[in-house]
């Protein structure tokens, strides 16, 4: 089958605080993530101490929203035009389109939340399984980044807008691809259809079903659909951070209790993470979606605390012991045949999808 339309705009859906990106897609990557280090410092500095019983966020949340404030204040082009924390996650419409995933709530409901740097509105695909659908979101970065990046145990939740939010990996949503898939679809592939399929499905969910529902919907539907859906995606990415099993041991600086229950939130992310590559794999197999994901595998940094972020000397030199095992299993990611076989496949369905629209 020839297709006959493709998405020309990206939507790039991402987590934690990678909302940066958004504003830095030109930067050097490395180059931020060592401009962090001192951030990142300030904030283990003031980490809070806790006991057994204690089940306050790890880190002191004023810290925190220093150092997101620093990070994002440093990478604002325009900072000097503008006091800086009234620039918005909405972006110009010329922008790659971003979306990053939290969860939200009001006191009665909680559900995912998407902040969009783009418009979607409920008029254009009016179905339920679609996130909070509207204008580009107007909150500031610094805001948007802190509720993506609320990890239960680590950090306190952000509030603003009358609702509370938090990361969205416990929920599954730490590999939001099933989001996008559905996202993207929408926008470029709507049938009145779709609407009228998902209704059947919508309810409101209390949190423990918010992953399933998000599964089953959007794999079942996707998986009926198969052959209408295959015209809207050319291309699907997925990276992630690493492939990280869990030892049965470990030494840890974190309280016995707080590190229990981390660990399980931790565990549980990287199940659905998985879990959600293996969904996507099967519902693009087949199609004309090329599907790839992109993940280091690796026994240094599967083994990393969440939060790590630690310091050391090599040849006499002070650095960032923790930066220097990602960039090196990085590396030997990017070396191995399977992973330049995926980027060389990944580069060649880019490079004929841009011929084909010209």
């Amino acid at each position: 089958m020839t297709p006959t339309y493709r998405a020309p705009l990206a939507i790039r859906f991402e987590n934690l605080s990678a909302f940066i990106k958004q504003q830095i897609a030109l930067a050097d990557e490395k180059d931020a993530g060592r401009q962090t280090d001192s951030e990142m410092e300030k904030v283990e500095s003031l980490r809070r101490l806790s006991n057994l019983l204690d089940l306050r966020p790890k880190y002191n949340p004023k810290s925190v929203k220093r150092a997101i404030e620093s990070v994002v204040q440093r990478y604002e082009p325009e900072r000097d035009k503008q006091p800086w924390k009234q620039y918005t996650f909405a972006a110009l419409h010329d922008r790659c389109r971003t979306a990053v995933v939290a969860i939200a709530s009001n006191g009665s409901t909680t559900q995912p939340h998407l902040f969009r740097t783009y418009d979607h509105n409920s008029s254009d695909h009016p179905a339920p399984f679609l996130r909070n659908l509207g204008g580009a979101d107007s909150a500031p970065i610094w805001e948007v980044a802190r509720a993506t990046s609320a990890c239960p145990y680590y950090f306190e939740n952000a509030t603003f807008g009358g609702q509370t939010f938090r990361d969205g990996g416990g929920a599954g949503f730490n590999n939001p691809s099933l989001e996008a898939f559905a996202e993207v679809n929408a926008i470029h592939r709507w049938r009145q259809e779709y609407a009228e399929k998902f209704s059947k499905h919508h309810d409101t969910l209390e949190l423990e079903d918010l992953r399933q529902h998000s599964t089953q919907t959007h794999i079942q539907h996707a998986a009926d659909k198969k052959q209408e859906l295959q015209d809207a995606i050319a291309l699907f990415i997925s990276i992630g951070s690493c492939n990280r099993p869990l030892p049965a041991h470990r030494a840890s600086k974190t309280p016995p209790r707080l590190n229990t229950l981390a660990g399980i939130h931790q565990t549980a992310t990287s199940t659905y993470t998985q879990r959600t590559h293996e969904e996507m794999a099967r519902v693009t197999w087949g199609t004309d979606t090329a599907y790839y994901r992109l993940h280091v595998v690796g026994e240094s940094t599967g083994s990393m605390e969440i939060d790590e972020w630690g310091k050391g000397t090599v040849a006499g030199k002070r650095v960032n012991t923790t930066l220097e095992r990602i960039e090196r299993e990085t590396g030997r990611y990017l070396e191995d045949a399977e992973t330049k076989e995926c980027i060389r496949a990944c580069a060649e369905k880019l490079v004929a999808q841009r011929r084909a629209q010209l």
